[in-house]
This record gives structure tokens, sequence and C-alpha cells, in this order.
């Protein structure tokens, strides 16, 4: 049996998807609820019932209102931006929306630089440029190829809107004439373990280690995340020795060994055998029953998605 945990996309947000390992009458049977939560994941969680209902009723008020909005006006809502489709038009038959707008709703710096002809947009630590014509948009001076060309039409740059999902995360609703966009912004590995709550210990040892940088960084990486009682387990001492500066290649060597590279979703993980972790050395991969475990440590938590990677969260600190 499975549970999971839904929730409500607001207009930035962290984006985490949570599902609970549960039990199951074998190691066949744990792959396949696995393979369940992994295909129908959902983009954010939440441990109140009563707040997600309260979400789920105050965004049916903002959706009324809306509506009731003049159809010649475009308002960024405290949840979405919202715009007359008018304002998009078709080329192809693919939805193409001004990058102004786009811009205003993620409140980004737009520029123009004449040397490269390039419309530039800087938001969340990333510069994307578009040139009208040309299908590669440059995140980070990295070519990304999109679906459709950005157009310059009465002086606008237009892009699509699956460029939008692709690069920014962007979901568009259309209702009644108008089209609603969803801001979905991603947060990394350390900042998200930062907005969950249960991992001030693990915060505390990536800062001493000096890792905190590492896990910031494009990744992609996997973060088997212990939870403050999982270190509150380890034996009296322990922590606080590991947490002295002169024991910290030892804090590293350990931290290290809950972080693989590459990003591995529990779909992944419970096809292996064993994972190469960042200090070089394996850690092993058991299924016991309802149980997925690394290293003995048990996996309760899974695909927590980041920008830069994914994280399950695990009962035990695992010493290599």
């Amino acid at each position: 049996m499975k549970k999971k945990l839904s929730f409500i996309i607001v207009t930035i947000l962290l984006l985490s998807s949570i599902s609970v390992y549960a039990a199951a009458p074998s190691s066949n049977g744990i792959k396949d609820q696995i393979k369940d939560q992994t295909q129908d994941q959902i983009q954010d969680q939440t441990q109140d019932k009563d707040q997600i209902q309260s979400q789920d009723k105050d965004k049916t008020q903002d959706k009324d209102q809306i509506q009731s909005q003049d159809k010649d006006k475009t308002q960024i809502k405290d949840k979405d931006q919202v715009m007359d489709q008018d304002q998009i038009f078709k080329d192809d038959g693919v939805n193409m929306f001004p990058l102004r707008t786009v811009s205003s709703a993620l409140k980004a710096t737009l520029q123009w630089d004449q040397n490269s002809k390039m419309t530039v947009m800087i938001v969340g630590g990333k510069t994307i440029k578009f040139k009208a014509g040309e299908n590669m948009a440059l995140v980070n001076n990295k070519n990304i190829t999109m679906d459709h060309p950005a157009l310059l039409k009465k002086g606008r740059i237009y892009i699509s809107e699956m460029a939008m999902k692709d690069i920014w995360g962007i979901e568009v609703e259309y209702v009644d004439g108008r089209a609603i966009m969803t801001i979905v912004i991603e947060k990394d590995l350390v900042s998200t373990i930062g907005e969950l709550g249960n991992f001030k210990t693990l915060e505390s040892a990536l800062k001493a280690g000096g890792l905190e940088d590492t896990l910031k960084g494009e990744g992609p990486f996997t973060l088997f995340a212990p939870t403050d009682a999982a270190f509150a387990k380890l034996s009296k001492g322990t922590l606080e020795d590991l947490l002295k500066p002169e024991n910290k290649d030892k804090l590293i060597d350990i931290l290290k060994y809950h972080v693989a590279s590459g990003k591995l979703l529990a779909s992944d993980v419970i096809e292996l055998d064993k994972i190469e972790m960042l200090n070089e050395k394996d850690a092993d991969i058991e299924i016991k029953g309802s149980n997925v475990l690394i290293d003995g440590a048990n996996i309760s938590l899974i695909d927590i998605k980041t920008s830069n990677g994914v994280i399950h969260v695990i009962d035990d600190v695992m010493i290599p």
C-alpha cells in the first residue's frame, strides 16, 4: 500500500515530490510500486491537509477574480501571471508568448545586447539569451535547443510555450480566453533541505565540511539525506567530534558517502546493486520486504526533485 502527499503549485515555490515506501510482498512488488510512484510524481509537498484545502479555495477565488477582470488588461496575480490570449499568436500551430510578459512574471531583468543582437534575460542565477529566427537559446552560455525559433513581431521577441516550460518550468492553463502562467522555480539541493526543516544537522555538517557550494553547483547530484533524528542516533560525542576543524577530512569523507554523481530517481536506485558515491566508495543497495536500504540505512522518502538533482531521505547516517 502506498501513500502520497499532494500539494498546490504557487508562483515561486519549492518543487519537490515526496513518496513513501510502504509494504510490498516481494522485491518485485516494491519495484513495481516505486515505478508507479515515479510516473505520476507531482510537484510539491505539504503536511497539513487543512492547508491544502485552504489553498484550493484560494486558487478558486483567484480564478473567479481573474474571470471578472476587463479583458483588455494584463495583470500579475500573487500566484499566477495572467494575460489575454489575444496577446499570444500561433506560428505553425505553436503558441508564442511575448518575452517581456514572461520576464515580468519571473521578475527578471531584460536587456538588449547590441553586439550579439540578442535579447538577454537575467533571473535566478541564469543568463538566457534569445535571437530572433533561431531555435537555440544560450543558458549560462550553454546551447539549449528550443522546439520553435524565437520570433520578432512588432519590435518584440516571442518564444514558444514549450520553451518556457523547458527553461523555467512554466505551465500554462487556458481559462475563458485567458492564459494563466504558473511559474515553478526549483531550488538547489542545499536550499531544498533548508526548506524541508528537519535537516538542520546535515546543513551544519555541509557548512563545516565546506560542501555547500558543491551541492549548490550545476550537478546533477543524488543526495541521500539523513534527518536530524538520524544524526541523533550516533553515539554520544561522535557528531561533536566530526564537526571539529581537526576532523574536517573525516567529516568530508562521510558527507561525500551520502552523495552520488548524476540524478538517480527511486526507479533507478532499485535496479542497482550498489552506487559509487563521491568519496569513490560503493554503497550497497538492498530490498528487504517493504524496505529499500542503502548501506543498511532505510530510504524512507524518495524523489524530492531539485534544480540540480534529487534527494532521498534516509533514517541513519552512513559511515564508510
